[in-house]
């Protein structure tokens, strides 16, 4: 049976790349060198089934698990496992023929769990497992190290094996979460029974507030009728006087209307006089700007007059500062051509010397480069030589790996001859006596038939000589065998030789390459000498050029310097004399200009004195304007008093109005706020002729019973029917929880039946089976499992009683490593035979096993696969050899596990054993 289709390991352990393992059904084996990873493998599956004790992986914390990194890898910051499961016949309590659970943990701790690629949690994963014989606690899990745990734990402990074997783990979890729902369920009736008490004593003293607040809340009603007929009258009576200021207040206004029309006719006959005023001044203040104007033109054409003589007097000095100016450059320029002619001469002999050196210093250069090239092939060379040595190393390397393994075997062989040459030792030391004395004979022989010539004693003697060949032939079989091993073209030492003059001839070039690395250093430096000479003359040619260079540059500079200033004094002479011309232009029109202001002065100068008589005539008729308005002024005074006093009236007439209003509507309001009644409901068939003293003295009264009833809780009421819904509430909910108690306590009754039922029938199996296993397995014997409380099923440990044939034994601890491991391997097919694993894992079980008991072992598992199946990691070659299927784990990279799947049936492992 095919369980586990497939293993993906992602950053788990050793497991640095995504590795997918393919598996098959019967018994699969894992191989590898110690330190490759092979547990590994073991530890996953106990992971991914849901493990959370990461000692029992052998790590101290959660990043132990994840790939930790090596000196050419960084760590990594997630570990995964998935397990693929083959679930055709619903192994598995889900309706899928295929079930892929995963596991992923960061480095944070943070661990997600997945089952079909959906997020579920840890106790999902328990419940998909509970009752298979799979999970991490199972015994589908058969470690070296749970051996003596199995054969050594407490009998209560051991009881679990046989828990998940009967299949009864559900219902152990179960009763846990009933036993959890009863617990809570009984401290809800405590809690629920506490609070109906409280309810009850909160019930009663809010009735008591309930009808304490009836009253209060009829006197309250009496109380707002009887306020409500008091402001009524109040605001009725406010209303009748508000009503007769605001008649007063009218015949005020119309008398102020009359002696504001008066004003406004006085104001008009004003409006008109300073109109006139206002014309007469603006006219005024035309002629007065006019005249402000011209005086302006006169002071501005004085003062043009005085800055144009200046300016004509400024250009006189500039005239002929600029003549003396052009007479300096004519002269410096004649100084300018001299020097330029002597300049050019030095130009044309220094850049001759300059292209001489041009030449010798390309020559130079062309003769470093021809070296440079050629030390750049030699280091080409020499850089090939390098490589071929360091690959010649390396391979030197490798040849040498492979002399030590060749001669390893070569040594193994020979102390293989050696141990059965020394096995036949006895043989050989009867046979060199048998030897010595077929000589003696042989001797004896040769003297008597010297003396007698018997022919009788020939053919005895020949008989004899043939004897001795054959001893001879026996006692030389052995050394043959040496030297066939030594001598024989095929045999381990053809190969030592072989290798060895391989290493030699490597050797021999990699001398031959050093020495050529040497010529080309030696020629490397000659050229490094002579690029150092070339290169000093190169240098002293550059400080000569750049010599020359300077001078030519110099020269050209100080030539094109002077070239420019010739240029610039050219431009200044022209430029000169252009501006003297604009200068004389200049100064004519400045005395034309001079002329014309002067004229402009006197025409306004007569303007003044024509607009100063104007303003004159002006001032006149204002002056008779402004004694008209001021007796209209003085008239519109008096009004003005007479309506200050009218306004004074009236604001004292409109503050009792307010007065009035303010307390209307706050009569309006206060019935509103207070009583929620509008003032038309108030004054509505309000008695015209109320004894509002009668009325005080009646709502006082009721205020001082509502005081006497003291405080009164006006929710009271709604509290009482709450309290009382509560109470109700409570009541049925306390029902609900005895019934669930009763229902509870009959369900743990029902699972411990049923768990009581499943156990004894499961162990009764089991211990039968573990009997006849036992004897099959020690060749006799006898074995028992023993509960160690029969009275009590449901908690009772189980005892192992086993007698090996021909022994009698007190403690486990007397039985041997290898007598353990079958007692644990008999009590694990035990529960095969009862309720078989889909799956078994078996990590180096077979350690401790001889070549015996480990065939034992072998043929119980080949018969267990056909419903199991197995994965065994194991050294054992006898173990491999009779597995299925084979993968390997290797560590090409160091640190990193990689999986070699070699896949081999039966007779290829066979081959591939030997």
């Amino acid at each position: 049976m095919q369980f586990i289709k497939k293993l993906v390991i992602h950053g788990f352990k050793s497991f640095a790349y995504k590795t997918e393992i393919e598996l098959k059904e019967g018994v699969i084996g894992i191989v590898g060198p110690n330190g490759c990873g092979k547990s590994n493998i073991v530890d996953s599956l106990k992971w991914a089934l849901g493990e959370k004790n990461v000692h029992s992986l052998r790590g101290d914390n959660v990043r132990d698990i994840i790939f930790a990194g090596t000196e050419e890898h960084k760590p990594l910051g997630m570990a995964e496992v998935e397990i693929v499961f083959n679930n055709s016949d619903l192994t598995l309590p889900v309706k899928y023929n295929e079930v892929s659970v995963k596991r992923r943990v960061f480095g944070s701790g943070e661990t997600e769990y997945f089952i079909n690629k959906n997020s579920v949690r840890l106790k999902d994963i328990y419940d998909l497992f509970a009752d298979t014989g799979v999970g991490k606690g199972a015994y589908s899990f058969m470690e070296q190290g749970k051996i003596d745990m199995i054969l050594s734990n407490k009998p209560e402990e051991r009881r679990a094996i046989f828990e998940e074997a009967a299949g009864i783990s559900k219902f152990k979890i179960r009763k846990k979460e009933t036993l959890s729902r009863l617990e809570s369920t009984n401290h809800n009736l405590e809690q629920i029974n506490v609070l109906l008490k409280e309810l009850e004593k909160e019930k009663e003293s809010l009735k008591a507030q309930w009808e304490k607040a009836k009253i209060f809340r009829e006197k309250q009603e009496q109380l707002k009728s009887r306020e409500i007929e008091l402001y009524g009258n109040r605001y009725r009576a406010a209303h009748v006087r508000m009503q007769e200021l605001e008649r007063k207040i009218n015949e005020l206004n119309d008398r102020k209307v009359q002696l504001r029309t008066e004003n406004s006719s006085l104001n008009t006959e004003i409006e008109k006089i300073n109109q006139q005023i206002l014309e007469f001044n603006q006219t005024k203040n035309q002629f007065e700007k006019e005249k402000v104007q011209y005086q302006g033109y006169i002071r501005n054409n004085s003062d043009k007059i005085e800055l144009y003589e200046k300016s004509l007097e400024k250009n006189q000095k500039d005239i002929d500062n600029k003549k003396e100016q052009s007479g300096n450059l004519v002269r410096e320029n004649q100084a300018g051509q001299e020097r330029i002619q002597v300049l050019e001469s030095d130009l044309v002999k220094f850049t001759a010397q300059k292209e001489e050196c041009d030449v010798k210093y390309n020559k130079i250069l062309e003769e470093i480069s021809l070296l440079e090239e050629k030390k750049l092939v030699n280091a080409r060379h020499k850089e090939n030589f390098k490589i071929e040595i360091e690959n010649n190393r390396v391979r030197i390397e490798e040849l040498k790996i492979e002399l030590r393994k060749v001669t390893d075997e070569f040594v193994m062989e020979i102390d293989k001859k050696k141990r059965e040459v020394e096995g036949q030792q006895d043989n050989q030391a009867s046979l060199k006596n048998d030897i010595l004395e077929m000589i003696r004979k042989v001797e004896d022989g040769l003297n008597q038939l010297l003396q007698n010539h018997s022919p009788e004693q020939v053919t005895a003697l020949l008989n004899g000589l043939q004897d001795l060949k054959a001893l001879l032939n026996d006692l030389t079989i052995h050394q043959d065998e040496f030297k066939n091993l030594i001598f024989d073209e095929n045999g381990s030492y053809a190969k030592k030789e072989k290798i060895d003059r391989t290493i030699n001839s490597l050797m021999e070039q990699l001398i031959a390459d050093q020495n050529k690395i040497s010529l080309l250093e030696t020629d490397n430096e000659e050229i490094t000498k002579n690029i150092s000479t070339l290169m000093q003359k190169r240098s002293e040619l550059e400080a000569v050029r750049g010599d020359l260079k300077h001078s030519v540059s110099d020269i050209h500079k100080e030539v094109t310097g002077l070239k420019d200033l010739l240029q610039k004094n050219n431009a200044y002479l022209n430029s000169f004399n252009s501006e003297i011309r604009e200068l004389e232009t200049e100064s004519r029109q400045l005395s034309e200009n001079v002329s014309r202001l002067k004229l402009e002065i006197e025409d306004h100068g007569r303007k003044c004195e024509e607009i100063d008589r104007q303003i004159l005539r002006f001032e006149e008729d204002m002056h008779q304007q402004n004694q008209n308005m001021m007796k209209r002024k003085d008239k519109i005074g008096e009004l003005m008093n007479k309506l200050d006093s009218l306004e004074d009236s009236i604001e004292k007439q409109k503050e009792k109005r307010l007065d009035a209003e303010a307390e209307v509507k706050e009569y309006e309001r206060y019935l509103y706020h207070e009583f929620d009644v509008k003032i038309q409901d108030a004054i509505q068939g309000l008695n015209e002729n109320i004894d509002e003293k009668a009325l005080s003295e009646e709502i006082d009264n009721i205020k001082f019973q509502i005081k006497e009833l003291g405080h009164v809780n006006q929710l009271a009421e709604e509290l009482y029917e709450d309290v009382n819904k509560r109470y109700h509430f409570h009541i049925e909910q306390k029902e609900d929880l005895l019934k669930a108690q009763n229902d509870l306590m009959q369900i743990i009754e029902e699972v411990n039946k049923e768990s009581v039922k499943l156990f004894m029938e499961t162990f009764d199996k089991v211990r039968e089976n573990f009997h006849q296993i036992f004897r099959r397995i020690f060749g006799g014997g006898k074995a028992d499992l023993i509960l160690v409380d029969p009275e009590n099923i449901l908690e009772t440990g189980i005892e192992i009683n086993a007698q090996p044939p021909g022994k009698k034994i007190n403690s486990y601890a007397w039985l041997s490593g290898g007598e353990r491991t079958l007692l644990a391997i008999g009590l694990l097919f035990a529960i095969f035979l009862v309720k078989p694993s889909p799956f078994c894992v078996l990590d180096e079980i077979d350690a401790a096993l001889d070549e015996q008991n480990n065939i034992k072992f072998i043929n119980i598992m080949k018969e267990f696969s056909k419903n199991t199946q197995f994965l065994i990691v194991s050294h054992n070659k006898q173990t491999i050899a009779n597995t299925d299927y084979l993968y390997g784990v290797t560590m090409e990279e160091k640190g990193i596990s990689k999986i070699i799947s070699l896949e081999l049936r039966k007779e290829k492992i066979d081959e591939f054993i030997k």
